[in-house]
């Protein structure tokens, strides 16, 4: 939660030094934007590639995909000993691969397309490897294909006559499910907080 207060800190500072811009007369009559950036996940941080079209004047459809990759190891008591409790410990490597779609609703109607405030809501597809490697024990490995729902507050920044920065916050509603050494997994949903930030090019 604190990263989500920070990015709501972070998006209402953002750019005092960007200055309104006069509408560009040379966009296509359906303007387009390409992102590259990232944003928090319920797995650390997701790299993401993003594309935006305008449907209509307030009204645009953004498809996003993104990869991540990491490892950790933890420890944990289990092992009873003739000398009592024996900690040991294992590596969780996991892989996440995301592709979605968001439709946004931009309030202000006067500005530039694809730039000033807007509120979004999307579905995203989420693929996720996990290899459990216990240090005393055989891998465990798992996959699940999950969707999720989300909902995106933000602003996007114009950086010159065609540059754009995205900043957002917002919500997803996320499946967690805990692989560690159990033959069923315990599974519970969680809203998790999100914070993203992209650059981007309009034509």
């Amino acid at each position: 939660m604190t990263t989500f207060f920070l990015g709501a800190l972070l998006l209402g500072a953002l750019p005092a030094a960007a200055q309104p811009i006069q509408p560009d007369t040379t966009m296509t009559r359906r303007p387009h934007s390409l992102k590259l950036g990232g944003q928090t996940s319920s797995s650390g941080l997701l790299p993401t590639l993003s594309y935006e079209s305008q449907l209509r004047p307030r009204l645009s459809v953004q498809a996003s995909a993104g990869y991540s990759a990491r490892a950790t190891r933890h420890a944990y008591n289990v092992r009873l000993t003739s000398t009592g409790v024996t900690s040991d410990s294992y590596t969780q490597q996991q892989n996440r691969l995301t592709a979605g779609a968001q439709l946004r609703y931009y309030f202000q109607g006067q500005k530039p397309a694809l730039l000033g405030w807007y509120a979004g809501a999307g579905l995203a597809g989420v693929y996720s490897h996990a290899r459990v490697r216990p240090d005393s024990a055989a891998a465990i490995v798992r996959s699940q294909v999950q969707l999720q729902p989300q909902l995106r507050a933000g602003r996007q920044w114009a950086v010159g006559p065609r540059f754009l920065l995205d900043t957002f916050l917002g919500f997803d509603l996320v499946q967690y499910a805990d692989y560690a050494f159990v033959a069923q997994p315990r599974r519970h949903l969680d809203l998790n907080p999100v914070f993203g930030l992209q650059a981007g090019y309009r034509w």
